[in-house]
């Protein structure tokens, strides 16, 4: 669905979330790739709805930004990265298979993916005091580490449901 979203320029400047004390980055780079260099840079009208979001979120509870721009050629390595892996591990899928299994992951560099604009952001939850909160799988687990599943899954447990709900409803809020 998220490629299926048209990108165009809006001419929106880019804002360092650095600058907005009200939001958490998590500079320890724990679970995200380390190489962009401006991870908490995201455009100004991501920073507000994120600021919104977080105004939503129940007592206790504050987002944790992991990863907001990533430069294209940093995209183009995890998705190439994460194609190699697939290559190794169902090689008997089609090369178009695996990019459409890729691109279930991580959005293909060709298409000006989100975060290579600015207008993308990974988080997830973490308690007032700063401390990640368990949503089922480590941050970022790619489809094959958190066994296929989804927050609908009947697998997850009640308490990480009402967790990935939490910041569900947060975001769409």
């Amino acid at each position: 669905k998220v490629l299926a979203v048209p990108i165009q320029d809006n001419g929106e400047s880019l804002l360092d979330l650095q600058t907005i004390p009200e939001l958490f980055v998590d500079f320890s780079r724990k679970n995200v790739q380390k190489t962009s260099e401006n991870i908490s840079f995201i455009r100004k009208t991501v920073a507000e709805m994120l600021l919104k979001a977080q105004e939503k979120l129940p007592s206790g509870y504050k987002l944790m930004i992991k990863e907001g721009y990533r430069d294209i050629e940093t995209q183009k390595k995890i998705f190439n990265e994460y194609l190699g892996f697939l290559k190794k591990e169902f090689s008997s899928l089609s090369y178009e298979e695996m990019r459409k299994k890729a691109s279930a992951y991580v959005a293909p560099s060709e298409i000006i993916p989100p975060h290579s604009t600015g207008g993308a952001v990974d988080l997830t939850l973490m308690t007032n005091e700063g401390n990640e909160i368990d949503m089922g799988t480590k941050f970022n687990a790619d489809p094959e580490e958190s066994n296929f599943s989804n927050y609908t899954n009947t697998q997850i447990s009640k308490e990480i449901k009402e967790k990935i709900e939490i910041l569900k409803n947060a975001m769409e809020s």
